[in-house]
């Protein structure tokens, strides 16, 4: 188990005991991305923790506080990533959202999490969410496109339920279920 550091403890290191101690986690860490990354785990995309040279002093302290809760998190690990899905799943299955799995997790969680971001302070049923969700995925509609016009899918989520898969590989376009939507009104 890597050293753990607290932003306490960074302020009363060197420079150069807080390089040696960022080089570590750093490797630790970069290590656990790649590995989830290979187990289809968690979208990180590209995401690293950056190299000494390309930070400041300043940085590197904020880097070496960050890069020590990373590692610390027990979600960094495979196992534990593959228990939190599950138990999530389930979770999700109870509340009636039967549609997730481990293949739509991850675009689920960070669609519902972008609408929380949309609609913070606005009234957000989390319901009508997974229903539109559950919907534009029968139908072949890009999530990205359902939370750029959430509220359109929200206020048309019983035509939504009435259409059919789309036919093409590449899904249904927003302007293509806008039609749809209209001749089923």
């Amino acid at each position: 188990m890597p050293e753990i550091f607290f932003p306490f403890q960074i302020a009363k290191m060197t420079a150069e005991q807080v390089k040696s101690a960022y080089s570590k986690l750093r490797g630790t860490a970069n290590k656990r991305l790649s590995r989830l990354e290979s187990a289809g785990l968690g979208t990180y995309g590209n995401y690293r923790f950056p190299k000494i040279r390309n930070l400041s002093e300043n940085q590197l302290r904020q880097e070496l506080a960050e890069v020590s809760r990373y590692v610390r998190n027990p979600r960094h690990t495979v196992r534990f990533e593959r228990d939190f899905i599950t138990r999530e799943i389930k979770s999700l299955h109870k509340q009636g959202f039967v549609f997730i799995d481990e293949r739509n997790f991850y675009e689920f969680t960070e669609y519902m999490e972008d609408l929380r971001e949309q609609y913070g302070n606005k009234a957000f049923d989390s319901g009508d969410a997974a229903d539109v969700y559950s919907n534009s995925q029968k139908i072949g509609i890009d999530p990205e496109v359902v939370k750029e016009n959430f509220e359109y899918f929200a206020e048309h989520l019983s035509e939504m339920k009435r259409m059919r898969p789309a036919r093409s590989a590449w899904g249904a376009s927003f302007e293509g279920v806008k039609q749809k939507i209209g001749k089923l009104k």
